[in-house]
């Protein structure tokens, strides 16, 4: 009987190892999984950051050089909101570069080649951009970033991300009253050009509406909504880079 004893008693203790020594080895595949994925993400969140700073010295530039055209073609108030988006996309440009260099990569300034075409077009093609990056590449870069060990990443995406959708109601309001000689919101119309829509209309309907940016990260806002503060990064008022 108590060789039946000790024989259980050692049978049991050898489970027992076996069990503590599965553990350890699944807490090390975990472990070694958990790091591949960490690794992934971080590298994933690396390429993302790289591609958002090439993206917004493109987008810097190409604006830059809407304001031009805009001016050449006698559109100043249009002019003034490329110019303030301009401003908005180098603000969200140096934001991406300080996460890159808290990360120890070096940068260089690289701008893709742009096309510059007349006013209307190119309010037409900066809408599509600020459309695609708000729906499809942001979200995804915010997503992949969530995990990332690189500090910052996860707030600069989403920072970037909700002030450019402020870019793009600003564009679309000025297309809407271009294409369709009113605003609407839900179906219901709210604003209206006095006479038939042109890019001249535009000029007199805004009133010389300024525009004002948020140095931290690139909300713009004009004089119809201007805040106390920013909405999103809460800058003051005071701190806001002006476009007049």
């Amino acid at each position: 009987m108590k060789l039946l004893i000790v024989q259980r008693v050692l049978k049991l203790k050898t489970m027992k190892k076996l069990i503590k020594y599965e553990v350890m080895a699944l807490l090390l595949v975990f472990g070694f999984i958990t790091s591949c994925n960490k690794a992934e993400t971080d590298t994933n969140t690396m390429s993302n950051l790289k591609a958002s700073l090439v993206s917004e010295y493109y987008t810097n530039a190409r604006y830059n050089a809407f304001a031009e055209k805009a001016e050449k073609e006698g559109y100043f108030q249009i002019a003034k909101l490329f110019k303030a988006l301009s401003v908005a996309e180098s603000v969200h440009a140096r934001n991406f570069k300080q996460v890159l260099d808290l990360a120890g990569v070096r940068t260089e300034k690289h701008v893709p080649d742009y096309i510059v075409e007349s006013t209307e077009k190119n309010l037409q093609s900066a809408i599509e951009e600020e459309v695609m990056d708000i729906d499809s590449i942001d979200p995804g870069y915010i997503e992949q970033s969530f995990n990332s060990q690189i500090k910052q990443a996860n707030d600069v995406f989403t920072f970037v991300w909700e002030a450019e959708k402020t870019h793009k109601n600003l564009l679309v309001f000025i297309y809407d009253l271009l294409m369709t000689n009113e605003v609407k919101e839900n179906g219901v119309t709210v604003a209206s050009a006095p006479s038939k829509a042109s890019l001249s209309n535009i000029e007199d309907l805004f009133l010389k509406t300024n525009y004002y940016v948020c140095p931290m990260d690139g909300r713009v806002y004009d004089t119809s909504n201007i805040a106390e503060k920013c909405s999103i990064c809460l800058t003051p008022k005071s701190k806001f880079i002006v476009i007049h």
